[in-house]
């Protein structure tokens, strides 16, 4: 039996007719709610594209360094590496034993007596005589104002490393540091050995 709650006697089945249903939509917490999440999504994704973009920069000068480093190495590698001085012109002076520093009168930027063998870059530093920053061979400067190795500098070092078989004295390391503000050290080495005591 049927409760009179149940049924109605307008209804032709006499059954519950079904409510009308409630229209979906948002409310307004849920456009709230919506809101709030979308601005902290914002906020993340302009926090991480600054910081890529910081990366991407300080990855480009380390970069750009690396380059200007391993450029100046392969200039010192190239150069010849005699027991006795080089002349102008190119041949060995006998009985002038070739110390590690330039000789007198000798830069890297000189037309007329310019750095002639490996020995001469000794102690070389960037800005310097010659170069106002960090220079190509001709003095032109690398580096000016505004670039992303602006006041950097950079230095060569060299010293006489034993390797099996080879004598200390002919072997050197080179070692080129480029220091930029802001950064790390960035540095390039290198071997040299000398395979022709006396002449080029």
């Amino acid at each position: 039996m049927r409760s009179a709650s149940a049924v109605r006697p307008d209804s032709p089945t006499g059954r519950d007719a079904p409510r009308p249903r409630r229209s979906a939509g948002f409310s307004l917490i849920d456009v709230l709610i919506v809101i709030v999440v979308l601005g902290i999504a914002a906020v993340t994704l302009t926090k991480t594209s600054g910081d890529l973009a910081g990366q991407s920069a300080a990855s480009l000068r380390t970069q750009q360094a690396m380059v200007f480093a391993q450029g100046l190495l392969d200039e010192v590698r190239s150069m010849p590496f005699t027991t006795n001085d080089i002349a102008p012109g190119g041949t060995a002076l006998s009985g002038t034993l070739d110390a590690l520093g330039p000789e007198a009168g000798e830069t890297r930027y000189s037309v007329t007596n310019r750095f002639d063998g490996v020995s001469d870059y000794s102690r070389f530093t960037m800005p310097g005589p010659g170069c106002a920053g960090l220079c190509d061979i001709q003095g032109n400067l690398m580096n000016p104002a505004g670039s992303p190795l602006a006041a950097c500098s950079a230095t060569v070092t060299l010293g006489n490393v034993v390797l099996v078989n080879v004598p200390a004295a002919n072997a050197l390391r080179i070692l080129v540091t480029v220091r930029c503000p802001g950064m790390d050290d960035v540095s390039v080495d290198g071997i040299r050995i000398r395979y022709a005591p006396t002449a080029l």
